[in-house]
């Protein structure tokens, strides 16, 4: 659980491909699906879904993961105030989340 909470950090505010997550850290689709459960409803993530008119605009377009705290997510990722600072990915990342 430790690992995924760090990969899911890391994959904050980008289209979910729960393949891929498990294959970064090597448990089965359904076993990250099912975590994955367990940490929306521990308010830990947010998946959020896309928004169209109609649900067949719905059809091909992904959720997107988001960790709801980006306290947690900056001290999981290890990011430290000194090393961001003048990094403009990661603050735009942390930005991101804030709105």
């Amino acid at each position: 659980m430790k690992e995924l909470l760090s990969v899911l950090a890391a994959w904050s505010s980008k289209f979910i491909d729960i393949s891929a997550i498990g294959a970064s850290i090597g448990i089965a689709r359904q076993t990250v699906v099912s975590y994955m459960n367990a940490l929306e409803a521990l308010y830990l993530v947010e998946r959020i879904r896309p928004w169209s008119k109609t649900d067949y605009d719905r059809v091909n377009k992904h959720d997107k993961l988001f960790m709801t705290d980006t306290g947690i997510m900056v001290s999981i990722l290890g990011w430290r105030f000194e090393k961001i600072r003048l990094d403009v990915d990661k603050t735009g990342e942390i930005l991101k989340l804030l709105s």
